[in-house]
């Protein structure tokens, strides 16, 4: 008789955090939940399946797509070989894959315990404010578990250089450079950030005692990779750089904590969130930042007024303050473009969360943490849903199925190959991969307050270059994704007023999407 091999926890907990993350991510990939921007890639993959030479156009909607070349290339290896259509790739579950495995295992390396290592993961992984990005193919999906992969080495090569480590590390960085260019930006910057902590407990302390060494050399060679290859910085964020932004980022800010939203509303057209969305959305981000702030408040005490030995040595410290760094810097960034930006607050800050809750020694503290991290993911998922939000029962968007008589309609009417569409990004995606059949190309106008007042009507301004098309989803309660990520109203709600809108006669339009108007 065979003797069965036992299973260790840790294996155990990990089949368990991959199962269940697998799990909830084929439930989001039957709802058909996605990232507006993958229908871009699902589309650019569309047109070079069958080229032997992959030319990213200069302009019209794949232009972007060249920052990241790798994954549009990725992904049209993923359709090769699996032997699938990229409509399909666009919803299997490879990103909650991908991503539980890595984040068990930093988790596990620096919780040192599986329960809670699973605990933080799913929190994560069935987190529905980030949904979209992580559990299928797209760019967060394919970089986050490098990035994490990264620090999981680091932690090695801060007290042991080896050649092996620092070529991975390069490999690794080239490639979420690649992929996804704010990733690698977070690479550089928990680099700098570990690497001057380290110099920084050398300093507090005798060279003797602190073993780890900082990494400047890949920090530098990181950012120089970056910035000769990569002109996202030069094209999309510095030309953006204004100080008016940051009053509009302010704004954003107050609307992703306010359990009112409506108080900060600067137009009558911004779609609003239910308060009980604004409480889950606020205590989840409270409860990973306040133990960080007072963590680190602790940390400055003990190593500047004390000089205490046991937390100038902390190996976790260089992990802990360099992560901190990417993450402020991350959202400053973000606010500097008039947007807001918490996704590596709830991304990767809880595991600093309970770094720091672990050091208080309180056991039950720490485990009770880590559950209530995982409520929140799953009150959202009740309430999302109650609030007909991502995955709602009255989310009714069409699929690219079903605008397809829309898309013929285009065509027989327009028979231009390019055309300008005032559309929602979500509704746009679909229109250009539907509009691939017809050898035509839609030219996204983003929607934007002033563009929106226009099609209801409520603005006297005159169309300077009216699209040629508006393209309206009425069956969808989801609110419109315009231009910087700014939500507003569902369009059916002034149906009535659309319709009557004379200022809309020189458009195309349809009562169902898209129809002429007489």
């Amino acid at each position: 008789m065979k003797r069965r091999i036992p299973i260790s926890k840790e294996i155990a907990f990990l089949l368990i955090t991959v199962l269940l993350s697998a799990s909830f991510g084929t439930y989001l990939s039957l709802k058909r939940v996605t990232d507006p921007f993958l229908y871009y890639d699902v589309a650019f993959v569309k047109t070079i399946q069958d080229d032997a030479k992959v030319t990213f156009p200069e302009t019209g909607p794949y232009s972007s797509l060249s920052f990241v070349a790798g994954r549009s290339m990725l992904m049209a290896q993923f359709v090769s070989l699996m032997g699938i259509e990229p409509d399909i790739l666009q919803f299997l579950p490879i990103g909650s894959i991908f991503v539980s495995i890595t984040l068990y295992f930093l988790a596990l390396r620096l919780l040192k315990s599986p329960v809670i290592a699973c605990l933080i993961t799913l929190y994560l992984t069935i987190n529905l404010s980030h949904a979209t990005a992580l559990y299928s193919v797209f760019g967060y999906a394919l970089a986050l578990p490098l990035y994490l992969g990264l620090i999981i080495i680091c932690i090695r090569l801060f007290e042991k250089r080896g050649q092996r480590e620092i070529l991975l590390l390069l490999v690794l960085f080239m490639a979420v450079h690649l992929i996804h260019y704010t990733l690698a930006i977070w690479m550089i910057l928990f680099l700098i950030g570990a690497s001057l902590t380290i110099q920084l407990q050398k300093w507090l302390a005798s060279q003797a005692t602190i073993k780890a060494m900082p990494i400047y050399y890949l920090a530098l060679a990181f950012s120089v990779i970056y910035l000769a290859f990569n002109e996202v910085i030069y094209q999309s964020f510095l030309p953006l750089v204004e100080p008016e932004t940051l009053d509009s980022a302010l704004q954003r800010f107050l609307f992703y904590l306010s359990v009112d939203p409506t108080s900060i509303n600067r137009s009558p057209y911004q779609a609003t969130r239910s308060g009980i969305i604004g409480i889950i959305t606020a205590l989840s981000l409270l409860l990973i930042l306040i133990p960080i702030a007072l963590g680190f408040l602790s940390d400055l005490w003990h190593l500047i007024v004390k000089r205490s030995s046991k937390y100038i040595a902390n190996p976790d410290l260089p992990i802990i303050w360099g992560t901190l760094l990417m993450g402020v810097t991350d959202s400053l960034s973000y606010a500097i473009r008039g947007s807001i930006s918490t996704k590596s607050f709830s991304m990767v800050f809880p595991i600093l969360t309970l770094l720091y809750v672990r050091r208080s020694g309180k056991q039950p503290l720490y485990i009770g943490v880590a559950i209530l991290l995982l409520a929140t993911s799953l009150l959202k998922i009740i309430i999302f849903y109650d609030n007909s939000y991502v995955i709602g029962p009255n989310k009714m968007a069409a699929s690219p199925v079903e605008i397809q008589p829309s898309t013929q309609w285009i065509h027989d009417h327009l028979p231009q190959s390019q055309y300008t569409m005032l559309a929602d990004m979500n509704l746009y995606g679909k229109y250009l991969n539907t509009s691939l059949e017809q050898n035509q190309e839609p030219l996204l106008l983003g929607f934007t307050v002033e563009t929106y007042e226009k099609v209801v009507g409520d603005s006297t301004e005159k169309w300077q270059a009216p699209p040629d098309v508006v393209a309206i989803d009425q069956t969808s309660l989801e609110p419109i994704v315009g231009f910087v990520w700014a939500r507003l109203d569902p369009l059916n709600m002034y149906n009535l007023q659309v319709q009557n809108n004379p200022s809309l006669r020189q458009v195309i339009y349809r009562r169902d999407i898209l129809q002429l108007l007489h």
